[in-house]
């Protein structure tokens, strides 16, 4: 689902049971051409990373997948080192039936809280990820 296109995930046969019922949806390719800032502001657009011309690299200090119904984890996995880098668990909904529960529907995904890295002490958060425009990488 490069770039938020959205994604129907296919039925599962009939009398299969819920928890045998899943889909792993994968995305490999390389940093450069895989990794996307989803920021308006950035230096050459929402789609498209200003990577260094030292190809030392970014130091990622935030990841962000995207999903909506039934989505179980994202994962973004270092190809090359088999290093998990960022893996998320979503809050899903839980009020069931229709009415007044808007951002809060049984099955749905109403957040995922995302990855961070940082270097203040003060955070509490691990140091920033390298990640090279050549690594291999994978989102599940």
């Amino acid at each position: 689902e490069l770039m938020n296109n959205e994604y129907d995930i296919p039925v599962c046969p009939p009398g299969t049971p819920p928890e045998q019922c899943i889909f792993v949806m994968t995305n490999q390719g390389v940093a450069k051409d895989t990794l996307w800032p989803a920021d308006p502001t950035a230096p050459r657009g929402w789609n498209s990373l200003a990577w260094p011309d030292d190809s030392l690299g970014i130091e990622l200090v935030y990841a962000g997948g995207h999903c909506h119904v039934g989505c179980i984890s994202l994962d973004l996995i270092n190809l090359d080192t088999g290093a998990t880098i960022c893996h998320q668990e979503p809050v899903m909904g839980r009020t069931r039936g229709s009415g007044n529960n808007a951002l809060d529907e049984e099955g749905y995904s109403v957040s995922i809280p995302p990855c961070e890295w940082g270097r203040d002490p003060r955070d509490e958060l691990p140091p920033p990820v390298l990640i090279k425009p050549t690594d291999r990488i994978q989102i599940i």
